[in-house]
């Protein structure tokens, strides 16, 4: 064999073993979207509520954290945390663009899970806004409870009116590590190298109250946010019960 022969054979084994041990890394753009009974979630619109009420919504924002996809005993972190907010959607294109996420770096592959909490990790919990730098979601002292050292983890924010006329604004919100929930979706999520996977996660905020057999009474007590009022422990586990993946 020539020496040019010899050197295409060194260098095809050469290439071939580095594409071997070459691990590709594709992206993800994650999608969250508000919805109420599987429509658009429209800021101020009136919905039915379970008893028939009109229900609207003014605030509906939360955190994210530890976004991570599942392969088997392996995880993939993609976001420590970030802040969802559906506050802006005041008509139908707005809530059906949703809030976009896009995350990278992340070995390809086949996953069987998307998981992440609502709310925030105990080391994060215990920091306040004075720990991070402006713009930083954690920075905005409006997300935070001074007096109970916690942050925010959720706000949900509207107005029911019942059939006799009966109108109340309501105001549920969490916080404190013991309500941290952590919700897990099962869904096959290919991630190839150098392309993006498009993944839509959809919360529905009628499930937030519960079910047609088994529903929060909003209208007889309509503001909850400490651990006293045993219904927000009820309300955080409809909470991580009420997302679907698309």
């Amino acid at each position: 064999m020539n020496k040019i022969g010899l050197l295409l054979i060194i260098v095809m084994g050469l290439t071939s073993c580095g594409d071997k041990n070459h691990e590709g890394h594709g992206e993800l753009g994650l999608t969250i979207k508000g919805r109420y009974n599987g429509e658009a979630l429209v800021m101020n619109q009136n919905y039915k509520y379970f008893d028939g009420s009109d229900i609207n919504f003014s605030r509906s924002e939360w955190f994210i954290s530890d976004i991570e996809l599942v392969k088997g005993t392996d995880t993939a972190l993609l976001k420590d945390y970030d802040f969802i907010e559906f506050n802006d959607h005041t008509n139908l294109t707005k809530a059906e663009a949703g809030v976009h996420i896009h995350l990278a770096n992340i070995p390809e592959g086949n996953y069987s899970q998307i998981r992440f909490k609502i709310g925030l990790p105990p080391e994060l919990n215990k920091k306040d806004p004075a720990d991070f730098q402006v713009g930083d979601p954690l920075s905005e002292g409006t997300n935070y409870w001074a007096g109970w050292k916690s942050y925010i983890f959720s706000k949900t924010e509207g107005n029911i009116t019942n059939s006799k006329g009966i109108s109340k604004s309501f105001a549920f919100h969490s916080g404190f590590d013991t309500l941290m929930q952590q919700v897990v979706l099962n869904k096959i999520i290919e991630i190839d190298d150098d392309a993006t996977t498009a993944l839509t996660l959809e919360l529905d905020h009628k499930r937030l109250f519960g079910d047609q057999q088994n529903y929060l009474d909003i209208i007889s007590d309509p503001i909850f946010h400490d651990l006293d009022d045993t219904r927000i422990f009820i309300f955080m586990d409809h909470f991580k019960n009420s997302f679907s993946i698309k």
